[in-house]
């Protein structure tokens, strides 16, 4: 476990070094996204219900693909799902959205344990910031970090909120994959 542990740790101080050295470069390839995101989720439900934590999954409304790096998405899909199971006191929900001009796509995690202060929103994405509310929950403080950081690589966003419902909430928004559809435009319009 220690040995797992210190493996896990010394992954994320290599993505947090090459980010600070502008090191990374995406490999975008083209993933049903519902598919994807669910095949990943699933370790996570059973761990969530082996600690009688409840998770919800919420699919899209229809299916869509999108262009991301699966490296990438894992890694930050894991970080906001390892910190909400570490949070959560009986809920965690995922779910997957498309914005309404369909040029973009949203994962949210929601989770009902202790309410991050308002006054460290912002501060939860800075390196090796850890709120001292749950110091006891093992963590290198540099996930989240990491995580909008390859958010931003991306071409989209990773933020935080507290909803109406007093849910802890991250959303991550990532551009849908339309190169496919402006190159299948382009090929129509040659022929």
């Amino acid at each position: 476990l220690n040995t797992n542990r210190l493996l896990d740790l010394t992954y994320e101080l290599l993505d947090f070094r090459k980010i600070e050295s502008d090191m990374i470069r995406l490999d975008l390839q083209l993933n049903e996204m519902n598919g994807w995101l669910l095949n990943f989720i699933t370790p996570y439900k059973v761990a969530a219900e082996e600690r009688g934590i409840h998770f919800l999954y919420i699919p899209p409304a229809m299916p869509f693909e999108a262009a991301i790096d699966e490296s990438a998405l894992s890694k930050m899909v894991n970080n906001l799902l390892d910190n909400a199971l570490k949070y959560a006191e009986s809920v965690v929900m995922v779910g997957l959205y498309t914005n309404v001009d369909q040029t973009h796509f949203s994962i949210q995690i929601d989770n009902d344990g202790h309410l991050v202060p308002e006054e460290l929103h912002e501060k939860i994405f800075d390196p090796f910031f850890r709120w001292n509310k749950k110091r006891q929950i093992k963590g290198s403080g540099i996930g989240l970090f990491v995580a909008n950081s390859l958010a931003g690589l991306h071409g989209g966003t990773l933020g935080f909120k507290i909803t109406e419902q007093r849910y802890n909430t991250f959303l991550l928004t990532l551009p849908l994959a339309r190169w496919q559809e402006e190159t299948n435009q382009l090929n129509n319009s040659i022929q």
